[in-house]
């Protein structure tokens, strides 16, 4: 499928920056994607939209729990059975009072993600940042990492939580197809235009 070829073209960190852009613009929030690099996901890039002064702010190369963060359950909503029990075999760390850390019920959260194709998580890595991410698929229709859009919870209206969505489903589609990805039968496709 000349995915090697679009990569070397079209590197994924100039693709994502571009996209990122387009996310910011569309929703006036922080936009981020993250890259599974092993057994973790980490920020690879991040744009800052320019409406709010209040922003939520990442770090570079910032480590992303998979269990407590949007990005996170986007990626295990569609990783294989063997990544997700390894990943949810582990201690799951509390980071707020409001972090899920019970693999029962992250297992039923990551239902509702492959029947919608987006993650939700409010308040579960970070207090008051709410936040909505779409996995990234590679070449082989596996999660390569994640588009997020994230803003403060106080700022989260029905409005906005529709407008992030739109965008970032449109996203996905955009970047997985940019960078020679597939996506996987399983992928809710009336959730993508």
């Amino acid at each position: 499928r000349l995915a090697a070829l679009r990569e070397a073209a079209v590197p994924l960190l100039s693709a994502a920056r571009a996209t990122l852009n387009r996310l910011c613009a569309a929703t006036g929030e922080t936009a981020h994607m993250s890259h599974i690099q092993g057994n973790q996901l980490a920020t690879l890039t991040y744009a800052y939209g320019a409406r709010h002064g209040t922003q939520v702010r990442m770090e570079d190369a910032e480590v992303l729990s998979f269990h407590a963060t949007s990005s996170g359950l986007a990626v295990l909503g569609f990783a294989s059975t063997q990544f997700v029990d390894d990943i949810l075999s582990r201690p799951l760390a509390a980071y707020t009072s409001e972090t899920q850390t019970d693999p029962a019920r992250i297992r039923a959260d990551l239902e509702q993600v492959r029947q919608l194709g987006i993650a939700e998580s409010a308040n579960g890595f970070e207090s008051d940042v709410h936040s909505f991410a779409v996995p990234l698929f590679g070449p082989d229709t596996k999660p390569i990492g994640a588009l997020a859009v994230a803003a403060p919870v106080s700022r989260m209206s029905n409005a906005l939580k529709s407008r992030i969505q739109a965008a970032l489903r449109q996203a996905t589609q955009d970047l997985t197809q940019r960078t020679g990805g597939l996506f996987p039968a399983a992928y809710p496709q009336e959730n993508t235009p």
